[in-house]
């Protein structure tokens, strides 16, 4: 799978959620630093958000940092997490079967891989970092 890539800036960055009743709080975040996506657009990408700092909260035990950018023409979600395991592609349920329903890519990276997702390569700052692109029109 791709690898999360260098842009601009981010729109939204957090250092940590420990805790799943920060969700409400990252949720509220996305509305107001993207208030100019199209209102069902932007229900994609808070969607997308909260199932993959769910699924780091789950299955690593915290997400160590998430990281939003306004891309030409896409809405990018990076999630990282501290545990090295893989996510795995084949049969999804729960939270990444809806990730793969609204987003058009993710994938998942390691240190050390070096593949462009959408951009310029950069090295993956935690254990895994989750990501996601969401196609939004004119959005960027």
């Amino acid at each position: 799978m791709d690898q999360p890539s260098d842009h601009d800036g981010p729109a939204v960055v957090l250092e940590a959620v420990l805790h799943p009743e920060q969700l409400f709080d990252v949720r509220q975040i996305l509305t107001v630093r993207l208030a100019a996506v199209p209102a069902e657009d932007l229900w994609k990408v808070v969607t997308a958000t909260n199932e993959l700092v769910t699924n780091a909260l789950v299955h690593a035990g915290r997400c160590i940092g998430l990281r939003v950018y306004l891309e030409d023409g896409a809405v990018r979600v990076e999630v990282d997490d501290p545990s090295p395991s893989r996510v795995p592609t084949d049969g999804l349920t729960g939270g990444l079967a809806i990730v793969a329903g609204v987003a058009s890519s993710w994938g998942d990276a390691t240190p050390g891989a070096d593949a462009a997702g959408g951009g310029t390569p950069r090295r993956v700052p935690a254990a895994k970092t989750v990501w996601c692109e969401i196609e939004i029109p004119g959005v960027g």
